[in-house]
């Protein structure tokens, strides 16, 4: 969930910035299916790289150490994690969405 909410900012800034998908993933030596994983959320970056897009992206100070501890943040699993077998995956994502919330 942290990945599609850190991808879905990235999209929002590179298309305010008006670079392209192309532009974009090559800056972080890929190309624009990589970019477009990671925007999906389904891929995730290093911080390099996350670093690298916010220079190209002249994202603001205070948005940038927020999407650097988004992107931290978005590898640490929650506590209802270790009992995935026996909740609802509908579940683990609500307990997702508060606790990022609660951290908001």
């Amino acid at each position: 969930m942290r990945k599609k909410r850190l991808g879905s900012e990235l999209r929002r800034l590179r298309e305010e910035s008006g670079i392209s998908l192309q532009q974009a993933g090559e800056t972080v030596d890929g190309d624009k299916t990589k970019m477009s994983r990671i925007e999906n959320g389904r891929q995730g970056l290093r911080p390099l790289e996350l670093k690298t897009l916010l220079d190209m992206y002249e994202v603001d100070p205070p948005m940038r150490e927020a999407l650097l501890a988004l992107q931290r943040q978005s590898k640490q699993k929650g506590w209802w994690s270790q009992h995935s077998d026996k909740l609802k995956p509908d579940f683990q994502e609500r307990l997702t969405l508060e606790s990022d919330a609660v951290r908001i």
